[in-house]
């Protein structure tokens, strides 16, 4: 059998070469192209049209389709960081919640440290001796320095010695 000046030997010869070079996949696509030449010689040109018109139509549909599935997207994003934003706000209202509870706390213990050390201080000024005098002892005497006393130089009292020294010399 020959096709084209070519017997069967040589013909699988070749189609063993061209899927060698070629590969499963690429062959796969070049029967499909093979398979469409064959339909649009075989078939009228109406038909063929109307194969075109149907596979637009199926591409605009999956066009539309994305872009409703983008959309869908952008909002489910749009309301995680809405959600994100609110929990943070809530998180924010909190912290300031407990600071301002903290700052009262400190407040109420600063009344209670002033309260009892003033009650402290009533008690100790009002201590009476045992012989019922009252004793106040935020009004304590100050210790000064005595003002009538000499300082003693060591020059000055030389001095002295050697001037009592020189009265007697000369007497």
């Amino acid at each position: 059998m020959t096709i084209f000046g070519l017997n069967s030997p040589e013909i699988f010869v070749l189609i063993v070469i061209t899927l060698a070079i070629l590969g499963t996949k690429r062959i796969e696509r070049g029967l499909d192209l093979l398979s469409r030449l064959l339909k649009f010689l075989l078939n009228n040109q109406s038909s063929f049209d109307d194969l075109r018109k149907e596979k637009e139509d199926q591409s605009e549909e999956i066009e539309e389709i994305k872009e409703k599935e983008a959309i869908k997207e952008k909002e489910e994003i749009k309301e995680k960081e809405d959600q994100s934003e609110e929990i943070e706000e809530t998180k924010e209202k909190e912290a300031i919640k407990e600071k301002e509870e903290i700052k009262e706390k400190e407040d109420q213990s600063d009344e209670r440290l002033k309260i009892a050390n003033e009650d402290n201080k009533e008690k100790m000024s009002a201590k009476k001796n045992p012989k019922g005098i009252v004793i106040d002892k935020t009004s304590k005497k100050l210790k000064t320095k005595n003002t009538n006393r000499k300082v003693k130089d060591k020059t000055v009292t030389n001095s002295k010695i050697r001037n009592v020294q020189d009265d007697l010399l000369e007497k």
